[in-house]
């Protein structure tokens, strides 16, 4: 008997890399999407088997189309980058399906089987024998990681939506500042910056939408990136004797990992090193001693907040999507440094642009943050992000090589 599925929204990204692998492997793949021949309510005549993979905010109309339709017969699953909102979804309004599970690939679906991957999911959806072969032929090399829902997005809130919002405040920072990073630092001299400017810009090739989705689509994620923007708020003003403490607490909590990440880094640097060097005029030490400062403040935020919801670095970890992983080594890494707060009138000027847009993002919802994310994407160029995609996809594929 052909092994069938069904993929409601075939034709996005996570749908159509879905149906070219199972294709592959000889799968009967039927999917239903905006302008397709099949409705989403044929599908399930189609097969038993259903995924959703569309964006959170059009489960909740995805599940109702379908829930008159369901029966016993159907395993239902989604991939959304939240949890707990569409499962709980699926199981007010499908509860009669035979089974109910989501399953989210942490990393993005063109680079399927190029760099380390892990699949997290439900121990149910690991342990039903009746998806060994689809987990098998769809998943293959992949690594797993069996966490309920609610610990998913608990520990999602963390590695992707403080990251992300991070890191789009800080290109959105530039961008109102009209200042470019890559022509006004020297990168030899701050290589780890570089590194972080490059993941920066990977972020703003990609759909707004979906980062919008993780960071506002559930409560813990709400909760932690208002944390973190408090938190660095609260940099710009510590004294001398505050920030040491602070400095301590995060070495505390990344333990050994800033020393381990330190050599990662170090090797990631020298073999990625920058191609140009930024600015060919003088840049002042005030200017020059920023990247540092910025590295630190963000690195001790992070640490400020996961300490605070006693969250172990190890098990948060586990949670990373490749570019993530790197994020946080070159986070943890300046703790191998002196500990020095430069607080310069530049330093302080892009803090106070950085806490405005931190809390218009964290306050204004997603439509100020897809705002900034755009805003960002055109200072920076969709060319110069593009080429920063490729290179950073390289240096996570050296990781896992390292590893």
């Amino acid at each position: 008997m052909k092994k069938s599925v069904g993929i409601i929204g075939g034709n996005g990204q996570m749908g159509r890399a879905m149906q070219a692998i199972l294709s592959a492997k000889g799968w009967d793949v039927h999917i239903a999407d905006l302008g397709t021949k099949l409705s989403n309510k044929d599908l399930l005549g189609q097969s038993d088997i259903i995924f959703f993979a569309v964006p959170v905010h059009c489960m909740e109309s995805v599940v109702k189309d379908i829930a008159a339709d369901v029966s016993d017969r159907h395993t239902l699953i989604h991939v959304c980058s939240i949890a707990e909102a569409p499962l709980e979804m699926m199981q007010h309004h499908c509860g009669a399906a035979g089974a109910l599970y989501y399953a989210h690939p942490m990393f993005d679906p063109s680079n399927w089987h190029n760099l380390p991957q892990t699949l997290v999911a439900q121990a149910e959806f690991f342990d039903d024998a009746r998806l060994n072969f689809l987990i098998e032929d769809l998943f293959e090399g992949i690594d797993f990681l069996r966490a309920d829902a609610r610990e998913h997005d608990r520990m999602g809130s963390f590695v992707q939506a403080v990251y992300q919002i991070m890191q789009v405040s800080l290109a959105a920072s530039f961008a109102k500042m009209g200042l470019n990073p890559d022509l006004i630092f020297d990168y030899r001299a701050h290589p780890k910056f570089h590194a972080l400017i490059n993941f920066t810009k990977r972020l703003l090739v990609q759909d707004p939408a979906l980062f919008a989705n993780i960071i506002y689509g559930s409560e813990q994620a709400r909760k932690n990136t208002a944390l973190f923007a408090r938190s660095f708020e609260s940099f710009a003003n510590l004294n001398a004797r505050d920030f040491f403490a602070k400095w301590r607490e995060a070495k505390e909590f990344y333990a050994k990992n800033y020393q381990q990440a330190e050599k990662k880094v170090q090797a990631i640097c020298k073999a990625f090193p920058c191609q140009k060097y930024g600015a060919d005029v003088f840049v002042t030490h005030e200017l020059g001693e920023f990247p540092s400062t910025i590295q630190t403040v963000i690195t001790l935020s992070m640490a400020s907040i996961l300490t605070q919801e006693k969250i172990p670095f190890e098990a948060l970890k586990n949670f990373c999507p490749p570019g993530s992983i790197i994020v946080h080594d070159l986070a943890s890494s300046i703790l191998n440094e002196k500990g020095v707060l430069a607080l310069s009138e530049f330093s302080l000027t892009f803090f106070e642009v950085m806490e405005e847009i931190l809390s218009e993002c964290t306050q204004g919802g997603r439509e100020k943050f897809e705002e900034h994310f755009m805003w960002a994407r055109d200072f920076f160029g969709i060319d110069a992000c593009a080429d920063a995609y490729e290179l950073t996809n390289k240096m996570v594929a050296y990781y896992k090589e390292m590893a």
